[in-house]
């Protein structure tokens, strides 16, 4: 009898054990689907982030699925006329060379944005008179402004003084500010 009651006691204890067991396998299983949920959504949510270049308009304008984005801190070269006189007499440039800098600012942009995921970036002002979004553009953390005003397709954009970048750009660029 003895026996028996010892039997039925590691039974119990068996049959503890095991809830115990599959109350610790249910809890690793969750932990690990909501870890998983977890994972999938900041993955998804990082890709919807990003914006995705559609048209390039020129050198510091262009549409993504959502908005059109004037770059911040940059002045592309420009097709009007008047504009391109204005930009020629900065740069000490015939107007045909500007209007030569603009196609090439324009295949500069299409190079390296058209159709790719960029991180835009604010600064106090978010839209100008045209109602276009004013923003910083990052392709894989690159400063797209500093690429284009390194290689001489844009000057900086000497209206606007008060930009955070105003500065660097002002350093990289070839045609300063007064």
């Amino acid at each position: 009898m003895h026996f028996e009651t010892f039997l039925k006691l590691q039974e119990i204890k068996l049959q503890r054990m095991r809830k115990m067991h599959r109350r610790i396998i249910t809890q690793t299983l969750i932990f690990f689907i909501i870890f998983i949920s977890l994972i999938v959504f900041l993955s998804i949510s990082k890709l919807s982030a990003c914006e995705k270049v559609i048209e390039i308009i020129d050198g510091d304008t262009f549409k993504t699925q959502n908005d059109t984005i004037r770059v911040l801190g940059i002045d592309a070269f420009d097709k009007k006329l008047k504009i391109a006189v204005k930009q020629a007499e900065f740069t000490n440039k015939l107007v045909i060379d500007v209007i030569e800098l603009r196609e090439r600012g324009k295949s500069f942009a299409m190079q390296y944005l058209l159709n790719q995921c960029i991180d835009l970036k604010d600064d106090y002002k978010k839209r100008d008179i045209y109602n276009r979004r004013l923003a910083y553009v990052f392709i894989d953390g690159v400063d797209y402004s500093s690429l284009i005003l390194q290689n001489e397709l844009a000057m900086v954009y000497c209206s606007d003084k008060k930009i955070a970048n105003f500065k660097k750009y002002q350093q990289l660029s070839k045609w300063k500010c007064k």
